[in-house]
């Protein structure tokens, strides 16, 4: 019997063990680390951006796999596939690990680093100089050493309620500069509640932690607009990565759009004090001043209403019309059809907004805008850089050299002065 029984497990021993083979969809390259779950080892990017999507199905196993996982150097812009990502890596929510030098030296210029995620590997993000914020989710549990070193960051945003383990030198000789290049300082921004835990435990950062976020009002053109517009109020599209509390913001005031009416777009003051991460909202204070916010407690707020406004939170390739739909976007004081005729500027800006409305309810290339109501004010016409008198003409041809209201003629172009 015991005979018997030695035979029938050396047989056992003997039999081959399940192997599953590396595979590619989409360019993407895939490394199964069990029967359900797969790791991200590289891929060749086609276009600007990355997206790696939550499942992947590998044809040749009939098998469906959940992405948990970016592996070691596998968007580094030296390793074996050497792809320049140059506009917004997308990562989904299933992802728990990013791996040694994932994505050193690379260009993206955004990343959403989702819930769940809790590992970020050493020197994971070196050498970004186009990325210059990020948000790490409240799941964090581990940074590496020089995960974000000589990349181009300014500010950090801290969700975790505890401060999480860090390597040596994470953030060694970022730039400090704003997506402007404006050297800005480095910031590590925690909520208000946590500061006294995170200056103890993150004692080397201290000088650079707050709890302040900034929401600057400098009014807002189209990407399209000569560089000599300048905007005439401090009305400003916005759409914040996180939740956030505006109690402290005291002078500023948070819109959302309520409806589209005819050739009115009306927004309606922001209901409560928490402004809900992901929303397209319009700021309105005073012209090219900070406020202060600060990162909300509770992360899951919603905004409870119907909003018309989509936000984005990376720079987003938009064209003028969209199915049925035309793409509004902030000019000054009002809401113009987007121009999608430059093919190098068919994009709005990340932590920004536009206004989709259906054709059929938009009869016009200009909405104005209303504030609870009342029209926003126009100070002066926007000229779009036609800062000399005498380049003003009435529709009849004569010389204007103080517009008022009406429409004028500005080099080959209608504007209209109210």
């Amino acid at each position: 019997m015991k005979k018997r029984f030695t035979l029938i497990l050396m047989a056992a021993m003997c039999l081959p063990t399940a192997t599953f083979a590396d595979f590619v969809v989409n360019n993407i390259k895939y490394a199964p680390i069990s029967d359900t779950e797969v790791r991200v080892t590289g891929g060749t990017i086609s276009g600007s951006s990355l997206v790696i999507p939550e499942t992947v199905y590998d044809e040749d196993e009939d098998l469906d796999y959940t992405v948990t996982e970016i592996g070691d150097n596998a968007f580094a812009l030296f390793g074996a596939d050497g792809a320049r990502i140059t506009g917004n890596v997308t990562l989904p929510k299933t992802v728990r690990r990013i791996g040694a030098g994932a994505f050193n030296y690379q260009s993206f210029t955004a990343i959403n680093l989702p819930e769940g995620l809790t590992y970020i590997g050493e020197k994971a993000f070196e050498v970004n100089r186009n990325l210059h914020t990020v948000v790490m989710p409240s799941t964090l549990k581990e940074i590496g050493t020089e995960a974000f070193s000589r990349s181009g960051l300014s500010y950090v945003y801290m969700l975790g309620d505890t401060p999480c383990t860090l390597g040596d030198d994470i953030f060694l000789d970022v730039s400090g500069e704003d997506e402007n290049l404006k050297s800005v300082g480095f910031h590590i921004v925690v909520k208000a509640s946590r500061l006294a835990d995170y200056t103890s435990a993150w004692n080397c950062y201290a000088d650079a932690l707050t709890d302040k976020v900034p929401l600057t009002t400098s009014g807002e053109l189209p990407v399209y607009a000569p560089f000599s517009a300048k905007p005439s109020t401090g009305v400003t599209t916005y759409c914040s990565p996180m939740a956030l509390d505006l109690s402290a913001a005291e002078g500023l005031t948070v819109y959302y759009v309520e409806a589209v009416a005819g050739n009115t777009v009306k927004a309606v003051s922001l209901p409560g004090s928490v402004l809900p991460a992901g929303e397209g909202v319009i700021l309105n204070g005073e012209k090219d001043k900070t406020y202060y916010a600060r990162i909300a407690d509770d992360q899951t707020a919603q905004l409870g209403v119907s909003n018309c406004l989509k936000g984005t939170l990376a720079r987003m390739s938009l064209a003028a019309t969209d199915g049925d739909s035309k793409n509004y976007v902030l000019c000054d004081t009002d809401f113009t059809l987007f121009s999608d005729a430059d093919p190098w500027r068919r994009y709005i800006r990340q932590n920004t907004a536009y206004l989709p409305v259906k054709a059929d309810l938009a009869p016009a290339d200009t909405l104005a805008l209303t504030l609870n109501g009342v029209a926003t004010a126009v100070k002066r016409v926007n000229t779009f850089g036609c800062e000399a008198r005498e380049l003003y003409h009435t529709l009849d041809g004569r010389a204007a050299a103080t517009p008022s209201h009406g429409i004028f003629i500005c080099k080959n172009r209608k504007v209209v002065a109210r």
